[in-house]
């Protein structure tokens, strides 16, 4: 048995990552299968959550390389129901994003009541990976709101 083992220690360790790696493929499938039954509950209720973004593309005007360009967005819940922002992603390193209610930095996920309004503040760096040029980010946010579960905020700048 252990020769057996040691000669093949290889594909036993490929067996293993293999089978890791469907578990987490399918408990990833069952969390989005979750999230879509919770979704369409929420839309044949009557109370669901309304997600809405003030603005969706932003265009910095022409920045300096050296400079972090700063911008808050409002997201606001125009439902009846509780709105949870689940993920805030950005499509660079070079831009973060950051939701705060209150004031204060949030942690995700977040709940926001009825008829409240939250920040989303993003800041890009054009350093970061020496951005040069008509340069175009976005954040994407997730939420539970059943009619249009992710918002996205498309950002430009041009970087001289």
């Amino acid at each position: 048995m252990i020769r057996f083992i040691r000669h093949h220690s290889a594909s036993i360790a490929a067996l293993i990552l293999a089978i890791i790696a469907i578990g987490s493929i399918a408990s990833a499938y069952m969390k989005t299968e979750i999230e879509r039954e919770e979704r369409e509950i929420l839309r044949t209720s009557g109370r669901a959550p309304a997600a809405v973004l003030n603005v969706t593309e932003f265009d910095w005007g022409e920045i300096s390389r050296t400079q972090i360009a700063q911008q808050d967005f409002l997201i606001s819940n125009r439902g009846n129901a509780d709105l949870t922002i689940s993920t805030i992603a950005t499509s660079c390193g070079c831009t973060t994003a950051q939701l705060r209610l209150d004031g204060n930095a949030a942690e995700l996920p977040a709940i926001l009541p009825p008829n409240r309004q939250g920040v989303i503040h993003i800041e890009f760096d054009p350093d970061a990976h020496d951005a040069r040029g008509d340069t175009e980010r976005a954040v994407r946010i997730e939420t539970n709101d059943p009619d249009q579960p992710f918002l996205v905020i498309n950002l430009h700048a041009y970087v001289r």
